[in-house]
């Protein structure tokens, strides 16, 4: 089974981790001073954090691993692709990827896909046994992004029905494109809006950079290290109004940014009435809160992968 993703035809996708590299604690910092934005762990690592480093990283080690480094290799080309380290990095483009120019900085999350790499391997392996052990007759994809679930899960439950929901609409556009590739687009029913507490408006904060970081509910902190230069008004929704999901088996995917808690409590009726499996990103900010709720409803936590938590009812 071959699964098809379009890859950099959308400028906004995907998932970035900025963490800080060379398992060096002021690299972030250092390259966020230099050039005034948090880079992804893989302006400088082959495969993000943890992983060997790739050329720009070496450049930087050899230069000394301090912030006169990256002066010193501003007019260097590490990647090889015409464009200088020092107008690659101002332009927000990966100075260490040949497929991340300044016309068009890509997505981390897509440069990965391009080149076969790992993405969330565990999580979704883990998801996937879940979801073939219960048998669940529906998917809520929340915070569907490009449909890396909605289409592997898809493919692999041809009687699975899926509801993916991804309020921005340059990656809602993205994961439209994914689905009809897939041959899905019949199968699975596209949301534009974002799952809430309440139905109404809201402005969504995006980083240009990767759509997988906008969201409704950042912290202070995360508001510092991102680049949310760009937002979107975009309709809010429970998802006790819009299912009617009584005694099913679901599979329930939560991606939202830090804004579970109040998903959650806009899907109280349907956590209650419904069993199956779950995947819910958080943050340790609400953790605490998400899984109360969620036990209050009978769900219990069977495991944990990085921020991910696994339960099941």
């Amino acid at each position: 089974m071959r699964t098809n993703f379009l890859a950099v035809a959308v400028a906004v996708l995907g998932a970035s981790i900025p963490v800080s590299a060379l398992a060096e604690p002021s690299f972030a910092r250092l390259y966020k001073s230099q050039y005034g934005y948090t880079p992804s762990c893989n302006a400088c690592h082959k495969d993000g954090g943890g992983t060997p480093v790739n050329i720009y990283g070496q450049q930087y080690k050899d230069a000394g691993s301090n912030a006169g480094a990256f002066a010193q290799i501003a007019d260097l080309d590490a990647d090889g692709d015409g464009f200088l380290n020092g107008a690659e990095a101002q332009a927000k483009a990966n100075p260490g990827s040949k497929r991340s120019t300044p016309s068009d900085p890509g997505d981390w999350l897509d440069l990965r896909l391009i080149a076969g790499q790992p993405f969330e391997a565990e999580q979704r392996a883990r998801f996937a046994q879940m979801v073939a052990r219960t048998a669940p007759s529906r998917l809520y994809d929340i915070g569907a992004n490009f449909g890396l679930y909605s289409v592997t899960l898809g493919l692999a439950h041809p009687a699975l029905a899926i509801e993916a929901f991804e309020p921005v609409s340059r990656t809602r556009a993205k994961l439209q494109r994914n689905l009809a590739l897939n041959g899905l687009e019949g199968r699975v029913r596209v949301h534009p809006l974002a799952l809430s507490d309440a139905a109404g408006e809201a402005e969504i904060a995006i980083d240009p950079r990767s759509s997988g970081l906008s969201t409704l509910s950042a912290s202070d902190a995360e508001a510092a290290r991102r680049d949310f230069s760009s937002a979107e008004t975009i309709r809010t929704a429970c998802l006790d109004d819009l299912s009617e999901a009584a005694g099913e088996t679901l599979a329930i995917k939560i991606d939202v940014e830090g804004h579970e808690v109040a998903a959650l409590k806009g899907m109280a009726r349907v956590l209650a009435e419904n069993r199956g499996a779950m995947m819910i990103e958080t943050r340790a900010r609400n953790a605490p809160e998400v899984l109360a709720l969620l036990s209050a409803a009978g769900w219990r936590e069977t495991g944990r992968v990085q921020e991910e938590i696994f339960l099941e009812k």
